[in-house]
């Protein structure tokens, strides 16, 4: 979900790109955990093709909010992030090790992606902490995944985990 978003696709003589209306965005997994005197990305993405791959360009503005969620005034913004990411095309290389691992920890994702969509359709706002039983919640999941791979766990624990790790006035 972190970059949800609708864009259109433009078409030019020579190149083609796909541009993102402007959205809020959560804070990278790299700050998030290190970070609290900002809360989202406000901005927009640009993909745009290349013979061999793609180019992603963000343009970002670092968003302060207030508690009820609202902009911070006078000044809303911390600072500017720009971002230049290549992307290219791979040939020939062994993916084997994730099929293997998408075949052996899929139906437990599939699970995760259920439990999101069903918050997404009953909920307007999502507010996410910054743990899940003491660390970040992507690391907790992908400790799930490696139980239900090993056969130690299944699907049931998979919303009350989650569930640890929204907001607390986000769950009502």
């Amino acid at each position: 979900p972190r970059y949800e978003t609708i864009g259109r696709w433009v078409h030019e003589p020579g190149y083609s790109h796909w541009q993102s209306e402007r959205m809020y965005r959560p804070l990278p997994r790299r700050e998030f955990s290190v970070r609290d005197d900002y809360h989202a990305l406000d901005g927009t993405v640009r993909f745009t093709l290349t013979p061999t791959g793609f180019v992603m360009e963000e343009d970002a503005l670092k968003l302060v909010l207030n508690e009820d969620g609202t902009p911070r005034t006078p000044q809303p913004y911390l600072a500017r992030e720009a971002g230049v990411s290549r992307y290219e095309r791979i040939q020939n290389f062994d993916f084997s090790a994730g099929d293997d691992y998408w075949a052996a920890t899929g139906p437990f994702w599939a699970g995760v992606r259920d439990y999101w969509t069903r918050m997404y359709d009953e909920r307007d706002r999502i507010a996410i902490t910054k743990t899940a039983e003491g660390k970040p919640l992507f690391v907790t999941m992908f400790e799930m995944a490696a139980a239900y791979e090993d056969g130690e766990l299944d699907d049931s624990a998979i919303a009350e985990t989650i569930e640890t790790a929204l907001e607390p006035y986000w769950k009502e």
